[in-house]
């Protein structure tokens, strides 16, 4: 089995950041269009841990574009005696993107490395499955 989530999104809130042990953790959420359908926007939690938590408390603020390699994780608890759950991505490694954010002032301070640039956008046919290896 594999588990493996890549989103590209604009961060909706500051992100929030707590200690835990001997650990940080941050939490944000990412908002994410689909590109076909403008309006029908998906928002999604992120959690990131020690040093990703440190660069999204940082750099991530309400509207700057990242993109979030991670993968899907599941909280379930009980609450008023009924299960609850959720599910989040857990992020392994986060980049800036320029796709669909302005620019603001924490952007113009960012380090260079960290910085995506926006690819050329490649023609994609739904409904041509060949290449899918599955």
């Amino acid at each position: 089995m594999y588990n493996k989530v890549l989103l590209i999104g604009n961060v909706v809130k500051d992100t929030e950041v707590k200690s835990v042990k001997d650990s940080s953790v941050a939490r944000f959420r990412l908002a994410v269009d689909d590109s076909y359908k403008k309006d029908s926007v998906i928002y999604i939690d992120v959690e990131a841990w020690d040093k990703q938590a440190e660069f999204a408390s940082k750099w991530l603020k309400k509207g700057k574009g990242v993109i979030v390699d991670g993968r899907l994780c599941m909280d379930t608890w009980e609450k008023d005696g009924k299960k609850e759950s959720k599910i989040y991505v857990k992020a392994q490694d986060i980049r800036f993107s320029n796709v669909g954010s302005a620019k603001s002032d924490s952007e113009k301070q960012q380090p260079q490395t960290n910085k995506v640039e926006k690819k050329a956008s490649v023609k994609n046919n739904d409904d041509d499955f060949s290449d899918v290896p599955f």
